[in-house]
């Protein structure tokens, strides 16, 4: 398995949606803080006021991203080293690809998922087919993680949900489409 060595770097003209002062005076647990998505739900929660821990194994990855997140947002950020498969309380957010949903042939768009989508053919194949056409982006999960933690989602409780744009309304689950989209993707 390859380590990110890439600096992670915060958003770029960042657009609040919710207060900024939403999350003053709280703390968030965040895993997998120091790289991708949880580094981009870190930032955004700091910039509504939230103060963050962010574990993972590689403790020199996590110092990097804490100083970034310090330097970008002014509020406190902690880098803790640790197995993160351990139990923890409070609000739990976990965030997943939708295969629970329909399942899917070869799994293909779970690892697209997690490794964004590169090529601009398949790209195009992909995007053609969610509802909001576009791919969603790391800042859009991080939101979905504010509102979810934020006092407006006080009703969710034991709930999934499903941050796609609609995707998995309309992702084709056959067996020639995905081999279509393989192919396209072996191209690559």
């Amino acid at each position: 398995m390859s380590q990110n060595t890439a600096k992670e770097e915060c958003v770029k003209n960042f657009k609040y949606i919710f207060r900024n002062d939403l999350f003053l005076g709280k703390v968030a647990f965040v895993t997998g803080g120091g790289t991708g998505i949880g580094f981009t739900i870190a930032e955004v929660l700091m910039r509504h006021g939230c103060d963050t821990v962010i574990a993972s194994r590689r403790l020199d990855k996590l110092q990097e991203s804490a100083a970034t997140l310090r330097a970008a947002t002014g509020r406190r950020c902690l880098p803790i080293q640790m197995d993160v498969r351990d139990k923890h309380g409070g609000v739990i957010v976990n965030i997943t690809a939708t295969l629970q949903v329909r399942g899917q042939v070869y799994q293909l768009h779970a690892g697209a998922a997690k490794a964004a989508i590169g090529g601009k053919a398949l790209r195009k194949e992909f995007v053609d087919n969610i509802p909001i056409q576009r791919v969603g982006t790391r800042e859009d999960i991080a939101n979905t993680v504010v509102y979810v933690c934020s006092d407006a989602a006080q009703l969710l409780t034991g709930s999934t949900v499903i941050a796609d744009g609609g995707s998995w309304l309309t992702n084709e689950n056959n067996l020639s489409r995905i081999r279509h989209i393989v192919e396209l993707y072996s191209k690559m």
